[in-house]
């Protein structure tokens, strides 16, 4: 049963039974009364559904075909979850977790769209999107629980703002704003295989790589990213721009991801005024609990008449106001960084020995200037603005995971080849976003017909101090108690 009308109209009825229903047309329609019937509801293409009473919406579920859903203001549901994809024409509020699909935001008197619980996660595992590139904003607050975003943010039509806050923020795909991106809590960087995606390479990667790599006179940038795999890269970019992170941003899995941030203004003119200067803050540390494998933080111009960075003008500013720990390199492209001025102590640390932290700043005017409250561990070439400060060798080696992780597997079975193993624990270590050392594992026992377990244990290094190929023997053992080893 449903509707299909080219009127809006309203439903004050109470419905039940065991039925699905299911809005179309073009008219709006608005329900209200309490609703039970177990089949849920669905909205058709084209339709729009507006909920009218905290009980009119069955079970708080919804299937969108690429329609309309709204909450008349003033409506709190107890709970809501899209699936499908669906535009969302009102706020949401609910005391509960909501979850949704792909999401697209209604043009609006404000043109800002809340979605915001009460202490509940909120999810969203597809993408996000504006209808007008640049137009609509987005607020999200889950209070002290969690938001997670499982797909990419301006892949067809950017927001203009975005602003989130949960006690854990998940960012595991790109995000591209208009104005700005502000996180306040925890940020987590990851891919879709958190959420038992496929792993795939960010949209923003091929259409913004050369504001992160790029060598013109004594200027050179690059990105690093585990196993030189791109898919393992984050992009965050706000184009006339702010990026602010207030919360430590860690990775999801030790060692793993490189997160890239850029605020890009518009040309050199607009980065030079101070209302739409590129400004990056980072608010607390950048790898508190669990560490990224690399960091590219750009404040640009962008070129005219052609999207690329002007390298012949430094602009906007870098807020740090906490530590910053990588695997690999770290690079801070910008006009000003405050911190290195300052009487905060804030430590810059790399694992590889051959990695640097790379400032990319003015010349010195009056040469380099004092102070001792920065540290450095690796290279660096910070020589040539800072004097006085501490630099020490790299940290080595990262630290094997404070106690052994164990992952039970396949069962072996006797004639199994070591290599096929081996390619199916790469398989499940990606999967599961295993919290150790990419190619730390330090041994695989396997002994018939037990299962198979793998241990991990300080990380082998090859010379350049990166994680060595060869993670360690496989070994088996056969009923005799002879036992044969293979590196893997």
């Amino acid at each position: 049963f449903g509707f299909n009308q080219s009127t809006a109209g309203a439903l004050t009825h109470n419905m039940s039974g065991s039925g699905t229903m299911v809005i179309g047309g073009t008219g709006v329609i608005t329900l209200t009364g309490t609703n039970t019937q177990a089949g849920g509801t669905q909205i058709n293409s084209g339709a729009s559904l507006m909920i009218g009473s905290a009980n009119a919406l069955s079970g708080n579920q919804v299937q969108s075909n690429n329609g309309s859903f709204g909450i008349v203001d003033g409506i709190v549901l107890s709970s809501l979850g899209i699936t499908g994809t669906v535009t969302l024409t009102s706020d949401i509020y609910t005391t509960g977790a909501q979850s949704y699909g792909n999401v697209k935001l209604a043009p609006s008197t404000d043109n800002l769209t809340t979605l915001q619980t009460v202490n509940s996660d909120i999810t969203i595992t597809g993408t996000l999107d504006a209808t007008v590139g640049k137009i609509q904003s987005i607020l999200i607050n889950a209070g002290t629980a969690k938001v997670t975003f499982g797909d990419s943010i301006g892949s067809i039509a950017r927001p203009n703002k975005l602003t989130v806050t949960g006690s854990r923020i998940y960012i595991l795909a790109d995000i591209l704003t208009g104005d700005k991106q502000e996180y306040n809590g925890a940020s987590s960087i990851g891919d879709g295989t958190y959420l038992g995606k496929a792993l795939v390479k960010g949209f923003l990667y091929d259409s913004h790589y050369q504001y992160f790599e790029y060598a013109k006179g004594g200027v050179t940038s690059k990105i690093d990213a585990l196993r030189n795999d791109p898919r393992y890269i984050r992009t965050l970019v706000s184009k006339d721009p702010t990026v602010t992170f207030n919360g430590p941003v860690d990775d999801v899995a030790d060692f793993t991801h490189t997160l890239l941030v850029a605020a890009i203004a518009a040309n050199a003119t607009s980065a030079l005024a101070t209302s739409t200067m590129p400004i990056i803050n980072f608010n607390d540390s950048v790898s508190k609990t669990i560490p990224l494998y690399s960091l590219n933080v750009q404040t640009v111009a962008s070129s005219t008449n052609v999207d690329a960075p002007n390298l012949s003008v430094y602009v906007g500013q870098i807020n740090l106001a906490g530590d910053v720990t990588t695997y690999s390199n770290q690079v801070f492209h910008t006009a000003s960084m405050p911190a290195l001025n300052g009487s905060r102590p804030i430590v810059f640390s790399v694992y590889d020995a051959n990695a640097s932290v790379s400032f990319l700043l003015p010349p010195a005017v009056n040469g380099a200037s004092s102070n001792p409250y920065i540290t450095v561990n690796g290279q660096t070439n910070l020589g040539n603005w800072v004097s006085d400060f501490t630099q020490n060798s790299a940290l080595g080696a990262p630290p094997a995971t404070s106690s052994p992780a164990v992952l039970a597997m396949a069962r072996y079975s006797p004639g199994s080849e070591a290599g096929a193993l081996r390619s199916m624990m790469d398989y499940h270590a990606d999967q599961v976003q295993m919290s150790i050392v990419p190619k730390s594992l330090s041994g695989v026992m396997v002994s018939s017909p037990e299962d198979v377990e793998i241990i991990s244990g300080k990380a082998a290094a090859s010379k350049s101090g990166k994680p060595s190929s060869s993670g360690g023997e496989l070994c088996s053992t056969d009923n005799d108690g002879n036992t044969v080893c293979e590196e893997i």
